[in-house]
């Protein structure tokens, strides 16, 4: 029987102009979870990465804790859901919805947590199939994505411990694969995922389960962070 551990990147620059960069607390998180496996004596048979930067940053970092950690191999799949591209375009889409107007009005005053009320309602339209972005792949799609490369990680190790750096959104669709979770019960779940966490799965053949979900031991409760 194999392993997947699939670890949430650790805290990115949410409300900066760029997002898809570590903050420093992020990049001391994932420090953090490498010196953690290091300290327990566990080394994985394989790491994979997805294909933002936030996602190499991290492996990069958690690398700095343990040095012994494989070499990365990129992992397409695990990119993350377009949550940012979906409420730059979504705009005009959805003008005439009344609570993602309020939405829109509350943005100047409140901060981060506003932001992040804005993506979860017009993600959560996404995912419902009601809203439509040309050029923006579906939440259907997505899914799909990140199970076949679930599958080929799996298929292709067999008895493997296999650690994959990635986002929320494919953490949550792994789970989702796992205990046949409705798509918003699975998007639901990724809002509620740990910066630099951990969610372990184990594998056979025909068999893909869930082991552990969204663990920071490696954390001290100063540390921990959803965003």
């Amino acid at each position: 029987m194999g392993r997947l551990i699939l670890v949430r990147h650790g805290q990115a620059s949410f409300g900066a102009a760029d997002y898809d960069q570590l903050s420093e607390l992020g990049a001391a998180q994932s420090r953090s979870l490498g010196g953690w496996w290091t300290q327990r004596g566990f080394t994985p048979d394989a790491v994979v990465c997805g294909p933002r930067r936030r996602h190499g940053q991290s492996e990069r970092a958690a690398r700095e804790g343990m040095p012994e950690l494989p070499g990365a191999l990129p992992a397409p799949g695990l990119d993350e859901y377009p949550a940012f591209e979906l409420l730059a375009k979504a705009g005009p889409l959805l003008a005439d919805d009344p609570e993602v107007a309020a939405l829109l009005d509350g943005l100047s005053s409140g901060g981060g947590a506003a932001t992040q009320r804005l993506v979860q309602a017009v993600t959560l339209r996404w995912v419902r199939g009601e809203l439509q972005v040309p050029g923006v792949i579906t939440w259907v799609e997505f899914r799909a994505r990140v199970e076949e490369q679930i599958r080929k990680l799996t298929t292709d190790a067999r008895s493997a411990t296999i650690v994959g750096f990635t986002s929320a959104g494919p953490v949550s669709a792994a789970v989702g694969l796992a205990l046949g979770l409705s798509h918003t019960q699975t998007i639901e779940l990724s809002w509620n995922l740990y910066n630099a966490s951990t969610t372990t799965f184990l594998y056979t053949r025909g068999r893909f389960t869930l082991s552990e979900f969204n663990v920071t031991s490696h954390l001290d409760t100063a540390s921990i962070t959803y965003r």
